[in-house]
């Protein structure tokens, strides 16, 4: 069912015309896309919205930004060891290797923080430009620490479509932790560490005010550029075109519409809510089966097969007896 489906079933069920006022479709969409995400976000249903992404390591750096679509990490792993890297706390890397003086090939990543850029600048200032003509209006605004921890405030400049505006006069900027516009733009817009070409800090997708990117430190610090791969879980973006589609079996796309009327009657304190809530629930359990209890799973506790080493190359077979 695509959204305009779902949101049909709902009003109509609910009595309502099939074009009723803005106030009820803004609410029911909104509901929507909050048991979309409510969904989705239960313990069971990670696999639904499993993904796989790349990025490559530099030579001498720790720490990188993972792609935006990314929400969660499951697994890091490299093919040409083959590694997989295993977790550990960004405190172990200070405690164990202060200095970061251990360099190789990586074997062991932190997740450090969520933040607003891809990149930290040079010290040539900020700024932001679209790719669309028609962003004129937007205020783009970046917050950060300077020299000597010294926080910058909100620095502000208007959008002046293609053409890149200087964000303020700063250029000794360590770390930016902010940087989002006022209202959604036309076009996709980024903010850059120089007036002309330079390194792209963050990269604003359209229907968007802001980025967020996953930073991770990987250890020891990469001697070679390599290619990892990252398990993990894409972000969930909210429905908003009429033939978007829930990231739901199709089997189970109603859950959405009991969703809708459970929460319009339970505004309007209506009995009805609870025999609604009760499908829900009675329906969630059946998508945690749909999703588990697979025909051809047959669980025991007898060894699956040999596993490849994860202590690499470097270690002699007798080491694995």
């Amino acid at each position: 069912m695509t959204l305009n489906e779902i949101e049909l079933a709902v009003y109509r069920r609910l009595n309502y015309a099939d074009a009723p006022g803005s106030d009820v479709t803004t609410r029911i969409r909104q509901w929507l896309n909050i048991w979309h995400q409510r969904i989705l976000a239960m313990p069971g249903f990670q696999g639904l919205r499993d993904t796989t992404f790349s990025f490559a390591s530099v030579a001498n750096q720790t720490q990188y930004a993972l792609p935006q679509a990314l929400t969660r990490i499951a697994k890091i792993y490299e093919q040409t060891s083959p590694r997989v890297l295993r977790l550990e706390q960004w405190s172990w890397i200070r405690d164990y290797d202060p200095q970061l003086v251990s360099t190789g090939v990586p074997e062991a990543y932190a997740q450090v923080s969520l933040r607003e850029v891809g990149a930290q600048p040079a010290t040539t200032g900020v700024w932001v430009v679209s790719t669309s003509a028609a962003d004129v209006t937007q205020t783009a605004t970046i917050e950060g620490i300077r020299t000597g921890g010294y926080r910058s405030g909100p620095v502000t400049a208007t959008l002046s479509g293609t053409t890149r505006v200087a964000l303020g006069t700063y250029t000794d900027y360590v770390e930016l932790d902010k940087a989002f516009i006022s209202a959604t733009a036309a076009g996709v817009v980024s903010f850059y560490d120089a007036a002309v070409a330079g390194n792209e800090l963050a990269r604003i997708s359209i229907g968007q005010t802001m980025a967020r990117y996953q930073w991770i430190q990987l250890w020891p610090t990469p001697t070679d550029a390599l290619t990892y791969y990252v398990d993990g879980q894409r972000v969930l973006e909210d429905m908003s075109q009429s033939t978007d589609q829930p990231m739901l079996p199709f089997e189970f796309h109603w859950l959405l519409v009991e969703a809708g009327c459970f929460e319009e009657w339970l505004r309007k304190a209506d009995a009805r809510a609870a025999t609604a809530k009760q499908h829900l629930d009675d329906g969630i359990k059946s998508l945690r089966h749909w999703q588990w209890s697979l025909p051809d799973y047959q669980p025991q506790n007898l060894e699956q097969g040999d596993r490849p080493s994860r202590l690499g190359g470097m270690y002699p077979s007798w080491w694995l007896r």
